[in-house]
C-alpha cells in the first residue's frame, strides 16, 4: 500500500542520513532568548498602544474642533442678542424720554388752557353778573392729576363789578374719593384755616395727596367767613365733569 511504502522510504532516508550532534543551549542563552521574546512582545504592545493613542487623539481633536466651533457660534449668538437687547433698551429710554416730554407739554397745555378758561369765565361773569349783595362768588373749580395720587386743585373767585371792598375769609377744600369699595373724603382747611383774600378777582390753587388706590369722585370748594361760621360761596364739581 502507498502508506507502507512511504513509511519504508522515510525510514531508509533517516538511516542513510548522518547523525548530527548539537550541543544543548546554555542557561544564559535561554535567558537571552526569553528576554528577546519579552522585549519583542513589549515593543508590539507599546506600538499598539501608541497607535491607539494616536487614533484617539485624532478623534478627540476632531471633537474639540467641533466643540470650539459650537462655542464660537454660541458666543456670536450671545453677542448678537446682547447688542439687540441694548438697542431695545436705548429705544425704550428714548420712548420714555419722549413720553415724559409729551406729558410735560400736555400738563403745560392743560395749565394754559385752564388759565385761559378761567379768564374767559371771569370775563363772562363780569358781563353777566353784578350781584353786590354777595361778597364773593366761586366762578369755577377743578382738580388736575400731577403724579401718582398727587393732585392740584384750582378755584376762581370774583367780586361784583365796581366792588371796592376787599374780602377776607377762609378756604376749605374737600375731595370725595372711593377706595376699595368704601367712600371717604379728604378735607383741607377744616382744622387749620386757609386764609383767602379777594379784590375783584383772585385765583387760588394748591396740591393734595390722596391715599394709595384712591379714586377721586368729586371736588368741593367752599369760601367761609373769617370766623368760619358762614358759607359765603361754594363750588361742587364731579371729577370728569365740565
Amino acid at each position: 500500500m502507498p502508506i507502507k511504502r512511504f513509511y519504508r522510504l522515510q525510514r531508509a532516508r533517516l538511516a542513510a542520513a548522518p547523525i548530527r550532534l548539537q550541543p544543548a543551549p546554555s542557561r544564559r542563552l535561554r535567558v537571552l532568548r526569553i528576554f528577546l521574546q519579552l522585549l519583542s512582545v513589549s515593543a508590539l504592545v507599546i506600538l499598539g498602544g501608541w497607535i491607539g493613542w494616536h487614533e484617539s487623539a485624532l478623534v478627540h481633536r476632531a471633537d474639540f474642533s467641533e466643540l470650539s466651533a459650537r462655542v464660537a457660534l454660541l458666543d456670536h449668538t450671545l453677542a448678537s442678542e446682547v447688542a439687540t437687547r441694548r438697542e431695545i433698551e436705548q429705544q425704550l429710554i428714548m420712548e420714555r424720554a419722549t413720553r415724559e416730554t409729551l406729558f410735560k407739554e400736555l400738563a403745560q397745555a392743560q395749565t394754559d388752557a385752564a388759565s385761559r378758561q378761567e379768564a374767559l369765565v371771569f370775563l363772562e361773569s363780569l358781563l353777566t353778573s353784578n350781584d353786590r349783595s354777595r361778597a364773593v362768588r366761586l366762578v369755577a373749580c377743578e382738580m388736575q392729576l400731577l403724579e401718582a395720587h398727587q393732585y392740584r386743585y384750582r378755584a376762581l373767585l370774583a367780586q361784583g363789578f365796581n366792588s371796592s371792598m376787599e374780602f377776607n375769609g377762609r378756604l376749605v377744600v374737600s375731595v370725595d374719593y372711593l377706595r376699595r369699595g368704601q367712600r371717604n373724603s379728604l378735607v383741607l382747611g377744616g382744622d387749620k384755616p386757609l386764609p383767602v383774600r379777594v379784590r375783584h378777582y383772585e385765583r387760588v390753587e394748591g396740591e393734595l395727596t390722596l391715599p394709595a388706590e384712591a379714586v377721586p369722585q368729586a371736588l368741593d370748594v367752599r369760601i367761609l367767613s373769617l370766623d368760619g361760621h358762614q358759607v359765603i360761596a361754594q363750588c361742587h364739581k364731579k371729577i370728569g365733569s365740565v
